[in-house]
């Protein structure tokens, strides 16, 4: 009688400790696919905003400061919303990078000076969202 309780309680703890592991395993890879995901939206904006700016800037006479512009309020979005990265993101310094770089896009060596238009274009863009307030301050030179 007790072998049969011991064995019906082990056979019960294995497959709850079975369920926990298998479980557990499940949400790691889960968080390692989202993690990914997250990684590689973040490189594919990138890629695309890199790919704007720098299009724009082979051709100075006829540089696309909206297509410029709506690349970098994506790309300061996907930074911004990212979930399962964002620590290591902080921690590498890569939101540091961006803020560089949005400053060399913006402050930069401009072959024509399209700063005035721009002004006031993204005085509208970045006072609808107030998420925004900080890249509108490197934007607008404060």
């Amino acid at each position: 009688m007790v072998a049969a309780i011991v064995g019906v309680v082990c056979t019960l703890l294995g497959v709850a400790l079975g369920h926990i592991l298998g479980a557990f395993r499940a949400h790691t890879q889960w968080l390692g696919e989202q993690k990914r995901l997250e990684y590689r939206e973040l490189l594919d904006r990138l890629y695309l905003t890199v790919s704007v700016v720098t299009e724009s800037r082979r051709n100075p006479s006829k540089v696309d400061w909206e297509a410029i512009n709506d690349a970098a309020q994506k790309l300061s979005c996907v930074f911004e919303d990212r979930l399962f990265v964002a620590r290591r993101l902080r921690e590498s310094g890569a939101n540091d990078d961006w803020i560089a770089m949005k400053k060399l896009i913006y402050d930069g060596n401009r072959p024509v000076n399209p700063f005035q238009p721009f002004a006031r274009a993204s005085r509208r863009l970045y006072s609808v969202t107030s998420a925004h307030n900080r890249d509108g301050r490197i934007l607008m030179g404060e």
